[in-house]
């Protein structure tokens, strides 16, 4: 999950929105083509949610020497794993990943590369972060076979006001990408990337253009 300075800052645009009037509800793209899974409590899932699998046919037989492990599992242990995390039960959420699992937030400059770290950077989140912020999927999509297995997913996050309103915290969509245990379906690596909170495109190409020309690239 995101580093907790974004909600921070999240929580302050939110609460200005809000107050001005000017915060406007989250709309996912309908050009993404995947399972939609949403936290129960929030956003239902669309009638038209599909997934999106690569490498074979969701209704085609598996062949003999196909992993064991399927798209519905892997959409289980991503599913389970959240809604375990939106849930503050973190004893809970890391039964869903490896044991030497390597968890990378972009956000941090180190992964977290066991599932004890994991557990211990997910509860000190748990102690900063508000207990109504929950992840919730706009969209998955799986290949159970490959080798390893793999999978996306888009998510945004909602939180609960003083008054009851459940509102999308602007600046906290993002993209996870993870591979599996090709028998378990636990979580192996995991790739997390939050949306920038500063729109810096511009400058970002500019300044990638001068190290490009410092590092004499051609």
């Amino acid at each position: 999950p995101p580093h907790p300075s974004l909600f921070t800052f999240c929580t302050v645009a939110t609460i200005a929105g809000v107050a001005t009037g000017t915060h406007t509800a989250y709309s996912p793209s309908p050009a993404f083509t995947t399972l939609a899974i949403t936290h129960a409590s929030f956003r239902p899932v669309p009638a038209s949610a599909s997934v999106t699998v690569f490498g074979s046919s969701a209704s085609a037989p598996a062949p003999a020497s196909a992993s064991p492990v399927s798209n519905a599992m892997l959409a289980g242990s991503l599913r389970a794993f959240f809604d375990a995390w939106n849930a503050r039960d973190f004893e809970k959420a890391v039964e869903f990943v490896t044991d030497d699992v390597v968890y990378d937030d972009t956000l941090y400059p180190a992964p977290l590369t066991s599932k004890r770290a994991l557990l211990s950077h997910l509860t000190h989140l748990g102690t900063l972060l508000p207990s109504s912020l929950a992840f919730c999927f706009d969209g998955l999509a799986l290949d159970a076979s490959g080798s390893p297995p793999t999978g996306g997913a888009r998510w945004h996050v909602e939180a609960t006001t003083a008054a009851g309103k459940t509102i999308v915290l602007p600046f906290s969509r993002g993209a996870s990408f993870y591979e599996f245990d090709p028998v378990t379906g636990r979580i192996s690596k995991a790739w997390d990337f939050p949306e920038a909170s500063v729109k810096a495109g511009p400058v970002a190409v500019r300044l990638l253009a001068a190290v490009c020309w410092v590092l004499r690239v051609k």
